[in-house]
């Protein structure tokens, strides 16, 4: 129950986001997804993710996978940005805290997060 209501809430911003953007048209939505390492319950959260996506938007999905250390993180971030990302979506908080240093200007969403406060994405 608690997954259907994380990706239920990542799809409703995902969606507001992108056709909010005024520079984008619709078409041409790009969620850059930064889901790190090979764990089980992130790989559920991204294909119900990706499939509720698809299915209420046009947006395209680019999502990269890379080794859980802070530079391959961070080197994710600046090809998310470099590709002409309109929203960067993270998985943990060692993505999310990646793409608070190297994001900018792109919007970041983030999820399986635990201890946001910690995060001070302020």
């Amino acid at each position: 129950m608690l997954l259907r209501g994380a990706v239920g809430l990542i799809i409703i911003f995902s969606v507001l986001f992108c056709l909010a953007e005024p520079g984008a048209a619709a078409d041409q939505c790009l969620i850059s997804v930064i889901k790190p390492g090979n764990l089980s319950h992130l790989d559920l959260l991204h294909q119900k993710f990706s499939e509720q996506l698809l299915a209420a938007s046009p947006c395209r999905i680019y999502l990269q996978s890379p080794n859980a250390d802070d530079m391959s993180l961070r080197n994710s971030v600046r090809k998310a940005v470099a590709v002409g990302s309109d929203l960067i979506v993270t998985y943990g908080a060692a993505a999310t805290l990646a793409a608070k240093f190297e994001s900018d200007p792109v919007p970041v969403l983030f999820a399986d997060v635990y201890e946001t406060a910690s995060l001070q994405m302020v």
